[in-house]
């Protein structure tokens, strides 16, 4: 059994480089919205912006043992992976040229094989993370209850 001590700096890991990998690839998307801008570089620019907000979100509840911003990056990350995935069945479904469909294929092959074990242990980390903040503030609280019983005898 892994320690709980074990997510935080895990969970704070992976936020960190989140955000590091999100601000270059704002960055890069910035520059081409600047060269020639098209609706998807918009898209996906705002899609980056709302992940970054995100894992500072999640780095945040972490350093300050902030429950509910672990858990509203917990429910971000389900919407953003059901998001994700309904879109590439869509995309699936969508060709209409049976030669296009064999990449997407493996696409779709390639999110369940890679993808599910990936979305599993990040739920699995952000879930442990909860835990810990959780645990902590019961016993903050519980070292707060008892220094007061003590000052009122």
């Amino acid at each position: 059994m892994v320690p709980l001590t074990f997510f935080p700096i895990v969970g704070g890991f992976y936020a960190c480089l989140h955000i590091f990998g999100v601000l270059t690839g704002i960055w890069q998307l910035v520059a081409d919205l600047v060269e020639e801008p098209t609706t998807l570089d918009v898209v996906f620019t705002v899609e980056s912006i709302v992940s970054f907000i995100a894992h500072v979100f999640l780095l945040v509840g972490i350093l300050k043992e902030n429950v509910r911003y672990v858990r509203a990056f917990r429910v971000y990350f389900l919407v953003y992976v059901a998001q994700l995935s309904v879109l590439i069945i869509i995309a699936v479904l969508l060709i209409p040229n049976q030669q296009d469909y064999f990449w997407l294929e493996i696409a779709l092959f390639n999110m369940v094989i890679f993808g599910l074990p990936i979305v599993f242990l990040i739920n699995w980390i952000l879930n442990g993370t909860v835990r810990y903040v959780e645990q902590e503030n019961a016993s903050r609280n519980d070292v707060e209850s008892s220094c007061d019983k003590q000052i009122l005898i």
